[in-house]
């Protein structure tokens, strides 16, 4: 069987059907760009969300200075094997006279050193 030579007119269809092939996945392309167009901003703008939560998070006290206790501690139920409020209070004034006696071995130093 000879070769058949492809006419210039099976050579075009061919080229059309890849053209409009390429075409197809261009759109379906553009397509996912557009939806993750749209998309981005806003996530970009959940992520600050999140970033300004995380530093004010880090940057407020983990520990109340004040010793007030917010409404939300009042009516949350206890933990398992937690203080009770004689406890707290024997450890407040446990804290505190180790503090006294800390001040005084310090003004003791202070007068003993000569000026």
């Amino acid at each position: 069987m000879p070769i058949r030579k492809l006419s210039s007119s099976t050579k075009v269809d061919d080229e059309h059907r890849k053209l409009a092939r390429q075409q197809q996945e261009l759109k379906k392309i553009e397509a996912r760009l557009q939806k993750e167009l749209v998309r981005m901003p806003k996530e970009i703008e959940k992520k600050k969300r999140l970033e300004k939560i995380q530093v004010a998070a880090a940057a407020a006290p983990a520990v109340s200075l004040g010793g007030a206790r917010s409404h939300r501690d009042k009516t949350r139920a206890p933990l398992k094997g937690g203080r009770l409020r004689s406890q707290i209070n024997g450890e407040r004034i446990k804290f505190l006279v180790l503090c006294l006696i800390l001040a005084t071995i310090l003004v003791m130093l202070w007068r003993a050193v000569p000026s």
